[in-house]
């Protein structure tokens, strides 16, 4: 709790870190490289057209348009059946290089699985494969989760983490990546209540890091963006950009200190992934014409490859 405080007061804006946080504003720069992703945006000019995108006047043509966005923008996830990863599929769930020497492996749920064509953008190119692990509704905090009723925990949730888990230890990865949604924040069983439900989160999200911690390996938890408007509801004829826009919210907001304090707790590192999508609190559903999420949550893989250059350089101390 003490923790949990403490990291609070820290995310007021222009917060310092753990040291093994990694900010993505403040992290360093990474030398010029032939491995590096495509693109070279500065933060500076993302955040100029995230700024010009809050209220615009009118819709800009989208690229990819509405009626090319997939479910969690990821064709090559959805083809592969890969947001349920299992022994059945899991080969097929394995991106990158054929036979490389080095591995990444990614946990949690559908939302670390939007992140994958940022991370596929950024590994695959070192010469390092992916490993998807990820389980739809899902998140990786080591807390009983239910799907529909309260009194119903999801135990598959529990097992997969468990059996994901696992498997990294086999697989002994260079690179382990965490993600979650906080949707399941308020499907915690028992239901806790107020800053109960981030405390438990924390303490949760701490094991499974500890789990995965390991001599050589990096772990790294990757905050999932702060909420916006669900474009295939909010763009209309009638409508503009500011009615999808919103603000950050303080559940948002716990969630990313909870995970701070996990992150430094166990050793590992975190990536603050909020200047990549908001300018002083205000997140657009639509970036410049690409549209951010395909549900308000979920990144477009359009998206996710648009911030490569911005995750290397958070990820620069790290990468394998």
């Amino acid at each position: 709790a003490v923790a949990l405080t403490a990291a609070t007061a820290l995310l007021g804006g222009g917060f310092v870190l753990p040291a093994l946080a990694l900010h993505a504003d403040t992290a360093p720069a990474v030398a010029p490289t032939t491995t590096a992703p495509a693109g070279t945006e500065s933060l500076a000019a993302l955040t100029a057209d995230i700024a010009r995108s809050i209220e615009p006047d009118d819709w800009p043509p989208l690229q990819p348009p509405l009626e090319g966005i997939t479910y969690a923008g990821a064709p090559e996830w959805v083809v592969d059946k890969c947001d349920n990863v299992n022994a059945g599929n899991l080969d097929r769930c394995r991106y990158g290089p054929p036979g490389a020497p080095r591995s990444a492996a990614l946990l949690g749920d559908s939302m670390a699985i939007s992140w994958l064509p940022a991370l596929r953008s950024v590994l695959e190119p070192r010469g390092v494969a992916v490993q998807v692990l990820t389980r739809n509704q899902c998140a990786a905090p080591q807390v009983e989760f239910f799907r529909d009723r309260p009194e119903e925990p999801f135990t598959q949730c529990s097992d997969h983490k468990d059996w994901a888990i696992e498997h990294v230890e086999a697989m002994k990865p260079d690179l382990v990546v965490v993600s979650s949604s906080i949707t399941f924040l308020g499907k915690q069983v028992e239901e806790p209540e107020g800053d109960e439900r981030y405390a438990r989160w924390q303490e949760g999200l701490t094991t499974t890091l500890e789990r995965l911690r390991a001599p050589g390996r990096e772990v790294v938890v990757l905050g999932p963006p702060p909420r916006a408007g669900n474009v295939q509801e909010c763009v209309t004829r009638l409508s503009e950009p500011a009615d999808c826009t919103e603000m950050v919210t303080e559940e948002w907001a716990g969630v990313r200190a909870a995970e701070v304090a996990a992150a430094a707790a166990a050793g590992a590192s975190y990536v603050d992934p909020e200047p990549w999508f908001c300018v002083d609190g205000w997140c657009p559903a639509v970036v410049g014409s690409t549209p951010v999420y395909t549900d308000g949550r979920h990144l477009t893989a359009a998206y996710a490859r648009r911030l490569a250059p911005h995750l290397e350089r958070a990820l620069a101390t790290v990468l394998p």
